[in-house]
């Protein structure tokens, strides 16, 4: 009998002798027929450990023969090592398209006792990455993927107790292979976007335990430890990938290695911080400006976990070093606000290629937020409940922790406090008479701090919804900052211009806001 490919023969002397040999040669002979029977062969395998006893049957008994290219004859069991490397292990191979399938078998052969097999397997860092790369899993919830999760997590388990630096090896390998399909721009079974998805998935937050409570995952610090040491590349593999699923993969395996938590100056807070937020501007603008329902909902997708990872990353911030710095998150949301649907008042954005419809809708009027009353539900767009959620999504950034069940309330005040003095530091109050007041006002306003605070939350109505939760959440007073406001809206809403409109529903987002400051009003006594 006698099987040729590409002019290459390998004669079977005797049938029986030579038939296993003919089975572990179908891939590359025959990969199509491999493929088709599959499921059926590998099923046959596993059960009883059929396997196993395959092996150890050819091992005891060097049954089974193969002819090599230079026409010794050799049993099978001599060269399975070789064959495992070659072709079992190939990268592109068509076993390794099944790797989770191989992996299950190599797990029920290696933890056989009568076999002693580990020490065949040759690269326990090139089973890892083609598995890990190549893996498709239910992406719906974290529990879905249960099953998948356990067994990569064992087999990294297993691998770690032999070599113990495998697992920093294998991500070496799968971050180079993303970097590389991301600079080609050739993605097909394998993508960017696989290899961030599972790589999140294998070390997502849920309950179950690897290998016992209070224990890290097997991986875990060597996953935590790379992306520390390495998270601007791994920031710029999907950043601005054209595909939102990507973006919100990447930031979920931002946030499933806690980078935060690391000590040392791998982890620059600012930098991080200011890419992040560049990042949650860029994509409530794009929200804000989108066409289509697909568009806007992959846009919350990425926002949602981008959301996730700049809450854990501002939770453990250090309060003092905080107070220290010149610039803040806050500072961001008061530059980038202006034009961006996050937090401006204008809303007059435009980019290329958005239709002609909706600049027309921008250039007519300003999306509006008010969200105290719905007399004007029936005549908010879909741009005006986008920014409303902008501006509401984006102040949970400042007080999304209020109701952590994990953090004490002193950590909870504290880091209100710490935004409350710098809200208030931008804008730092002086002795003022309130018989200037009586004189000048409604027309005039006599002092410039409040024209300047005034001016800050009429523009940016995000603040309003910040002080509001971080001033509940301290008991500190903020009476200066109010009187300011109060000032400033007795001036605005006397303005000739306005005054003279018969509706207040113009000006919908300044009416939002004296709204909420006559509620911040009411605790103080004024109302």
């Amino acid at each position: 009998m006698t099987i040729s490919k590409e002019n290459e023969d390998t004669s079977m002397v005797d049938q029986d002798t030579h038939t296993q040999a003919y089975l572990l040669a179908l891939p590359t002979l025959a990969p199509g027929l491999t493929q088709a029977c599959w499921a059926d062969v590998f099923k046959r395998l596993l059960d009883d450990h059929s396997a196993g006893a395959i092996f150890l049957y050819e091992r005891q008994s060097n049954a089974s023969l193969v002819r090599r290219p230079s026409g010794e004859i050799v049993s099978l069991a001599s060269v399975f090592p070789l064959w495992l490397s070659s072709v079992a292990f190939s990268q592109d191979g068509l076993v390794m398209k099944h790797a989770l399938d191989v992996a299950v078998m190599l797990d029920t052969l290696a933890y056989d006792p009568r076999l002693a097999l580990t020490h065949l397997i040759p690269s326990a860092a090139d089973l890892l990455v083609s598995l890990i790369t190549r893996l498709e899993h239910p992406t719906a919830t974290p529990e879905s993927s249960h099953g998948i999760r356990y067994l990569v997590l064992h087999l990294i388990a297993s691998a770690e107790t032999k070599w113990s630096n495998v697992f920093h090896i294998v991500l070496e390998n799968i971050f180079s292979k993303a970097i590389a399909l991301h600079i080609a721009n050739s993605e097909g079974a394998v993508s960017v976007e696989k290899i961030l998805g599972n790589l999140a998935m294998l070390f997502e937050v849920c309950e179950e335990v690897y290998p016992r409570a209070g224990a890290p995952r097997p991986g875990f610090l060597a996953f935590q430890a790379y992306i520390v040491g390495h998270w601007q590349q791994v920031l710029l593999l999907f950043v601005s990938h054209p595909f939102m699923e990507c973006r919100a993969m990447g930031y979920r395996v931002l946030a499933n290695s806690r980078l935060w938590e690391a000590t040392g100056e791998d982890v620059q807070p600012m930098l991080l911080s200011k890419m992040l937020m560049e990042a949650w501007f860029r994509h409530m603008k794009h929200r804000f400006l989108r066409i289509t329902l697909h568009e806007r909902e992959e846009e919350n997708y990425v926002l949602d976990e981008l959301q996730r990872l700049t809450l854990e990353i501002f939770l453990t911030a250090d309060m003092n070093h905080l107070q220290r710095e010149k610039t803040s998150l806050l500072d961001k949301v008061r530059e980038c606000g202006e034009g961006s649907g996050a937090g401006g008042g204008s809303g007059e954005e435009g980019e290329e290629g958005t239709g002609g419809s909706t600049k027309l809708s921008l250039v007519q009027r300003p999306p509006q937020f008010i969200t105290t009353t719905d007399l004007l539900n029936g005549e908010l767009d879909v741009r005006d409940k986008f920014y409303i959620n902008n501006i509401e999504r984006t102040a949970t950034l400042f007080y999304g922790y209020r109701d952590d069940k994990e953090m004490s309330k002193e950590h909870r005040a504290a880091i209100s406090l710490s935004v409350l003095s710098h809200l208030t530091s931008k804008w730092p109050q002086q002795k003022v008479s309130f018989d200037a007041y009586d004189k000048v006002l409604p027309k005039n306003i006599p002092y410039a701090i409040d024209i300047t605070t005034g001016n800050a939350f009429k523009d940016h109505p995000v603040l309003f919804l910040i002080i509001e939760q971080c001033s509940t959440m301290t008991h500190t007073s903020i009476s200066d900052i109010t009187r300011s406001i109060l000032v400033y809206f007795i001036a605005f809403w006397h303005i000739p211009e306005v005054a003279k409109e018969n509706t207040t529903l113009k000006y919908a987002t300044q009416l939002e806001e004296t709204s909420r400051l006559l509620m911040l009003l009411r605790p103080v006594g004024f109302l």
